[in-house]
């Protein structure tokens, strides 16, 4: 029997939703007449939450899905550089948000600029420590204490 997932919201590209149909049993919370009722008779199967862009899950929801396997960690997801070659070495990570050091400010980057040099460096036309993160240019809002006592004294991040 395929695993239970509850769907919180439309995916919009087809073969998205055909996949995870021949994965998983879907139930589609967005389309449900009475999602409260039926989350208390089914909640205790679901296994997954699918969700897609800023969709949060509320505590009571969570209340209602006993079997959700919920972790949080410090984590950041990140494209990685581990060999030297085509585009086909660019991996997706799962690693650990990095703690500033002195006088420096976390970012929660929102986007990247990928230059030529990380091109050369996946290619090996430049040598460089691997694994490698592309995006020498990144931009988004500072996190952390740091960033708060810069805009707090009006210093720019």
């Amino acid at each position: 029997m395929n695993s239970q997932v509850l769907q919180l919201n439309p995916i919009l590209i087809p073969a998205i939703n055909d996949a995870l149909a021949s994965l998983y049993t879907v139930h589609k919370h967005f389309e449900m007449t009475e999602p409260e009722a039926w989350l208390r008779a089914h909640g205790a199967s679901i296994a997954a939450v699918i969700t897609g862009g800023h969709t949060g899950i509320s505590r009571a929801m969570l209340q209602q899905l006993p079997g959700l396997k919920v972790h949080s960690c410090a984590c950041m997801n990140a494209i990685q550089i581990q060999a030297i070659g085509g585009p086909e070495v660019l991996q997706m990570a799962e690693l650990p948000i990095p703690a500033p050091g002195p006088g420096q400010v976390l970012i929660r980057v929102e986007a990247i600029g990928v230059n030529f040099i990380e091109i050369y460096f996946r290619k090996g036309t430049y040598k460089a420590t691997l694994p490698l993160i592309p995006g020498s240019e990144a931009a988004g809002p500072g996190a952390g204490t740091a960033a708060a006592e810069c805009r707090s004294a009006g210093r720019p991040l």
